[in-house]
């Protein structure tokens, strides 16, 4: 029995494909799966800071998609 290597492309990028960010912990809409919904849950609500945010800039370039989420219903926007 013999074994073939061979130099296959890694499924793996060498960098993300996507970034998620989530550019505040406040949030108004009491979804009942959330763990900020537990009684005894101690959740600092605030904004992300912009040293924050310039630390990511170094993985903007290879991206393909950047998602900001800011968990807060808007209402009143049509």
């Amino acid at each position: 029995m013999s074994i073939l290597l061979t130099k296959e492309k890694s499924a793996l990028r060498p960098y993300p494909a996507k970034l998620f960010v989530e550019t505040t912990t406040r949030c108004n809409l009491q979804c009942p799966m959330c763990l900020k919904q537990r009684h005894d849950a101690e959740f600092l609500e605030g904004d992300i800071s912009s040293d924050t945010f310039m630390a990511l800039m170094p993985a903007l370039p290879t991206l393909e998609a950047l998602v900001l989420n800011d968990n807060v219903k808007y209402e009143g926007i049509r």
